[in-house]
């Protein structure tokens, strides 16, 4: 870049206008090597990284700072020229290169701005041995909220109630989000059952003799201590009938 001119001679200079004075004078023109920047936009992501400031004649073995923005639940992909563009940096580019592209486009400051990348994660659906029937995996990227698949184990004696996962239960369809932070993780969900409880009466012909409730699945029921009486008859037992 043009700095001003140099004198050889009495003369004086102020600005462009030079007075003659008592000798030849010789001017001659001066340069400084132009600089240039890049500055660097983290895009969403927290952090602070200094501009790059350099000349024309940079080092060619200089580079393009290495990121160290960050961004929960995503990851670095490169830099655009652009906000929310495609990548056209991907680190490591010669600074070289980049000081004469800006001087081809007659420029001298340029940003660039880093582009993110949702982290992906896979819900597992899991169950116990006595649990029959097969779910796929479930596949999420982080800010995606979505509904869990539908529910399609089966337990026998037993009541679907939700998906146990940390310390909470999720319900069938429940729609979630952001359930890791780390890229390429695997989230565990094991089916949660509860036993069926029911009620067995005991009928002496059409009228009701005893009634036990809240009889879990699998568990023994003990008939009622007194049998019931019917005149010329005797008690040989129950018949089930359910």
């Amino acid at each position: 870049t043009f700095k001003g001119w140099e004198k050889e001679g009495n003369g004086e200079i102020n600005g462009n206008v030079f007075k003659m004075k008592t000798e030849d004078t010789t001017l001659r023109a001066t340069y400084e090597e132009k600089s240039y920047k890049i500055i660097y936009d983290g895009n969403t992501g927290e952090g602070e990284m200094e501009a790059d400031v350099f000349g024309y004649e940079v080092e060619s073995n200089r580079t393009l700072k290495a990121n160290t923005y960050e961004k929960e639940g995503y990851k670095f992909k490169g830099w655009s020229e652009e906000r929310n563009s495609e990548v056209k940096y991907e680190g490591g580019e010669s600074l070289k290169e980049i000081a004469n592209a800006l001087e081809e486009a007659k420029e001298e400051e340029k940003t660039i701005y880093a582009v993110w990348e949702a982290i992906s994660y896979t819900i597992i659906y899991d169950k116990d041995e006595e649990t029959t029937g097969e779910m796929e995996n479930q596949e999420f990227r982080y800010d995606e909220r979505k509904a869990l698949r539908k529910n399609t184990y089966e337990k026998e004696g037993y009541t679907f109630k939700g998906w146990e996962y940390k310390e909470t239960v999720l319900e069938d369809e429940q729609e979630v989000e952001n359930l890791c932070k780390e890229d390429g993780e695997e989230i565990h969900i094991r089916a949660k059952f509860e036993k069926n409880k029911y009620t067995v009466t005991f009928m002496d012909q059409n009228s009701v003799y005893e009634i036990k409730e809240n009889i879990e699945y699998g568990s023994t029921v003990t008939a009622p201590s007194t049998k019931p009486a019917k005149e010329y008859n005797k008690f040989i037992g129950w018949k089930k009938n359910g």
